[in-house]
């Protein structure tokens, strides 16, 4: 049979419908028609033929979609494609065809590779939707790709000088990334994930006194690093393989995550990117300015250096980290799937640390529970000494214009950490997180004292939408590090945020506030004030 032939056929009970159908609508509307035989036998025999009729179509358009469905597998042939089978009526797409989820991508596998679920474990701020399929390899792998432009403002105040920086707002920083996953049967997948960030004048290291951007110098292949992010050029975040099962999860090798990281960063209060647990990250490059004069440890153990006012104290992100894991290195991790609402990760590092992680996540009668756990053991890695007399910004009579400021090595290193985080998003839309690391060190202060090196962190949130085109976020936080490299210091950070989302443009806009504070036992510095205001856009 042809298709006009069936198109033919099908006009017939077409017309004897509407003819049934006019036929019913001729019937008297009287009350007596109700109780005539006759009439009560005709509505009977009309009712069967258009019960009849309807199988009829039912029965047509069934074969014509069949068809259908067969001349379109036949012109997929003609074209090159591999032979189309057709699959509960469903016709594969020829081949070259971009589409998103067959056969890459898999549902209820991944959500950005190589996660095995939209579910607690994911180990990094990205989307949570992949990214459509903009091309394809050999039509096995799809590839897509995304990524982010995060830049801001930020004033600062270190209670001598004041200024304004146009900073890449390292919270989240600009980055671009590549994923791709291909299907090797119905329940494993696998592919790479490529994930590359790009930091021109990075607030993790930009100094507030500086009279040019650092990007001028760090805008090199030599100018940053991986695993802090200080870099002006292309450096790696993520460049690793997997494979992922439904069943037994999922297995990554090379640069990247490890099973620790983001145990301090499970935050549900959206202003993440301009308040979190990291406040090195907003202005790690910033230096504590002296008060008055004070006599400084010296780099040889017993001697000292006068310091005189206003000198560079120790940079932010001397005195404050967040304690996150092993953060991003060369490892082996392996990803268990969800047990219910509970996954665990574990990892390998070159060179002998490893890690172990436990996370959480489940919605209790509207309220969104999420919890991160992490153990790492980097007991074999050597901390490196401040380079400066007591890990200063600067050497300690330093008083004029900071171009870099020296930041010491704040890792895992030589030590086993412990850390953790939970949030939790009530229905009304307020929101509470706590984070918290401890550190057991190998290795003592400048000086020979002991450490014990912890941090804390809290904050209260609010969301709600005051507008149709996107959600509003509010949050106060505070975070203290205590002894991180010297015995005796505290530093605290009290901070408050605002971030609006514009949805339909990937947009958000954001400003917040911070009073950051150090205390040390023989020398006093003044605070450091910011106000900061900037835009990320995620594609």
């Amino acid at each position: 049979m042809s298709v006009n032939d069936g198109k033919t056929a099908a006009r017939r009970p077409r017309t004897s419908l509407l003819a049934a159908g006019a036929a019913l609508a001729l019937l008297p509307a009287t009350g007596m028609a109700a109780t005539d035989p006759a009439v009560e036998a005709q509505l009977k025999a009309l009712a069967q033929q258009l019960q009849i009729v309807q199988q009829q179509n039912n029965q047509q358009i069934q074969a014509l979609t069949l068809q259908v469905q067969q001349l379109q597998a036949q012109l997929a042939a003609t074209q090159g494609s591999p032979s189309a089978t057709v699959v509960g009526g469903i016709v594969p797409p020829p081949k070259g065809t971009i589409v998103t989820k067959n056969p890459g991508n898999m549902d209820a596998i991944s959500t950005i590779a190589p996660y095995t679920a939209a579910g607690p474990g994911a180990p990094d701020n990205v989307p949570k939707i992949p990214a459509a399929v903009v091309s394809s390899g050999a039509d096995r792998v799809k590839v897509s790709i995304s990524g982010q432009v995060d830049r801001m403002e930020i004033y600062g105040n270190d209670g001598h000088n004041s200024s304004i920086r146009n900073v890449d707002n390292n919270n989240s920083s600009s980055r671009l990334r590549f994923v791709g996953e291909g299907r090797i049967n119905q329940d494993t997948s696998g592919g790479f994930n490529i994930e590359t960030q790009i930091t021109p004048n990075s607030s993790a290291n930009t100094s507030l006194t500086q009279d040019s951007p650092s990007s001028i110098n760090n805008f090199t292949p030599t100018g940053g690093s991986s695993a802090n992010n200080v870099g002006g050029t292309f450096t790696a975040r993520q460049v690793e393989t997997f494979v992922q099962n439904k069943n037994w999860g999922a297995v990554r090798l090379g640069f990247g995550s490890t099973a620790s990281y983001l145990t301090t960063e499970v935050d549900q209060s959206g202003t993440a990117v301009a308040s979190y647990v990291n406040i090195a990250d907003l202005d790690g490059g910033f230096a504590f300015r002296q008060r008055g004069a004070a006599r400084i440890p010296g780099t040889t153990r017993g001697s000292f250096v006068t310091s005189p006012a206003n000198a560079f104290g120790p940079s932010v992100g001397t005195v404050f980290n967040y304690m996150d894991g092993l953060v991003r290195d060369d490892r082996i991790r392996y990803d268990s799937p969800l047990f219910g609402p509970v996954q665990f990760a574990a990892s390998l590092v070159d060179g002998g640390a490893f890690d172990l992680a436990v996370r959480y996540g489940a919605i209790w009668e509207g309220v969104k529970v999420s919890a991160a756990f992490g153990f790492a053991d980097a007991d074999s890695r050597n901390h490196s000494a401040p380079t400066n007399a007591y890990g200063y910004a600067s050497t300690p009579i330093a008083t004029g214009p900071l171009s870099t400021a020296s930041i010491a090595d704040t890792s895992a290193n030589e030590s086993k950490q412990y850390t953790g985080s939970a949030s939790v998003l009530l229905p009304n839309g307020l929101n509470a997180t706590l984070a918290g690391g401890t550190r057991d060190v190998k290795y003592t202060d400048p000086t020979g004292r002991p450490l014990s090196p912890v941090m804390y962190y809290a904050k209260l949130g609010y969301l709600t939408r005051f507008w149709d085109f996107g959600q509003s976020a509010f949050s106060i936080d505070y975070n203290e590090n205590d002894e991180l490299n010297f015995a005796g210091d505290t530093a605290r950070t009290y901070g408050i945020a605002f971030v609006q989302n514009v949805d339909d443009a990937g947009l958000e806009l954001f400003v917040s506030g911070h009073l950051q504070s150090l205390s040390r036992s023989f020398a006093s510095y003044y605070d450091i004030t910011t106000v900061t205001a900037g835009a990320r856009v995620r594609f």
